[in-house]
């Protein structure tokens, strides 16, 4: 029984920290994400655009570029950079700092 006891709490340790080490990847993924997406807007602006209407070709593009240059050069999430670890020394499970709404 004390075997089982031992078992059960060495993985719940293992499993808080596997959580403490991941925290943020899949909120740098959905940023990659989101970018490469967006490139591929771009591309797909600048190779099916309207070539009746040059200036609204062009704008649109421009537009796509301006949206993807602030998405690219935004400051990172809390998540993805460790700023809110830092920000409440827990790594962030503690659910105190400053949350994604302030």
């Amino acid at each position: 029984m004390m075997t089982i006891l031992g078992l059960a709490v060495i993985s719940m340790l293992i499993s808080v920290f596997v959580a403490e080490t991941t925290e943020g990847f899949a909120a740098a993924i959905n940023q990659a994400g989101t970018l490469r997406m967006q490139s591929y807007r771009i591309a797909s602006s600048l190779v099916h655009g309207p070539s009746d209407d040059t200036e609204k070709s062009v704008s649109t593009t421009g537009n796509l570029i301006t949206e993807f240059e602030e998405r690219l050069f935004s400051p990172p999430h809390p998540q993805c950079s460790g700023e809110r670890a830092q920000q409440t020394g827990t790594g962030g499970l503690s659910g105190g700092g400053k949350s994604v709404a302030d």
